[in-house]
């Protein structure tokens, strides 16, 4: 694995010294990964909520930690140097910034997750949005991404968005990274790295081999989403935020590809 670096040469997020999942967050990730049907769906649920009622509210963010979040949205909507940086200035880019911070920090990656198994798997309730904005905003530590996570979600009650809404949050909430990975000049390097995590996976046992059939399967019928979030619960039991942000970059890059690189561990390839 590499360390994503700004073009300046400065890491965004502090390195992330790996350490052994606990045993029930593990089985509760995965399980929620295998969720296909309406029973299993509703098992998953009761996980997802006992999970998250045992999990304590984020720690409210320091000087520095507020001045580093600054730093990470600057980078994912500004262009590349020599241009100056910018923050957000349009709901679009002020959530694609909101999301892709949350999803590297360590204390917001389950509920990242959570979100998007919300909105690519079993039936799809009419407080869906709720719950997925419930989510969000539990692992975020900014309180102002409340507003720019409901605005983007059409302010959305028991009964559905009460407003139009960014019509493609799903498409941003799986993308979103800080990478900043360009075609052609970092795709080799990118998707090395994925299919190291790939490798990894299905060496990792019986459990990594069944979740790779599960999300060969996905992305076989086109529902890459679902796969995207397969793959990501999967690859987050022994791998680290850095790892999901490569994956995310490489599905926002060549969603084909990273399947097909899937796909090479189930069946070899054609000549």
């Amino acid at each position: 694995m590499f360390s994503e670096q700004s073009p300046q040469g400065k890491t965004f997020r502090p390195s992330i010294v790996r350490i052994p999942r606990k045993v029930a967050a593990a089985r509760a990730i995965l399980r929620k990964s295998l969720c296909t049907t309406l029973t299993v769906v509703s098992i998953c649920a009761g996980v997802s909520l006992e999970l998250n009622a045992q999990a304590p509210p984020p720690a409210t963010p320091s000087a520095a930690q507020q001045q580093e979040r600054k730093t990470c949205e600057e980078h994912v909507v500004s262009p590349p140097p020599p241009q100056p940086q910018k923050p957000p200035d349009n709901l679009a880019d002020g959530t694609k910034a909101a999301l892709a911070c949350e999803w590297i920090d360590p204390s917001g990656v389950e509920q990242v997750l959570n979100a998007l198994q919300f909105l690519t798997s079993g039936p799809q309730a009419p407080d869906l949005g709720r719950q997925v904005l419930n989510e969000l905003i539990k692992g975020d530590r900014y309180p102002i991404d409340q507003g720019v996570y409901a605005a983007a979600m059409g302010d959305p009650d028991a009964n559905g968005p009460r407003v139009q809404g960014l019509p493609d949050f799903l498409d941003t909430l799986a993308k979103a990274n800080t990478l900043k990975k360009k075609k052609p000049d970092d795709e080799d390097k990118l998707f090395d790295s994925t299919k190291d995590i790939v490798d990894e996976m299905f060496n990792s046992g019986g459990s990594g081999k069944l979740a790779l059939v599960r999300i060969n399967e996905s992305f076989g019928l086109k529902n890459n989403y679902l796969g995207l979030y397969q793959l990501l619960a999967a690859a987050w039991l022994d791998h680290d935020e850095t790892d999901l942000e490569k994956l995310r970059a490489a599905f926002e890059m060549n969603t084909d590809k990273l399947a097909k690189q899937v796909a090479a561990k189930i069946t070899a390839a054609k000549n």
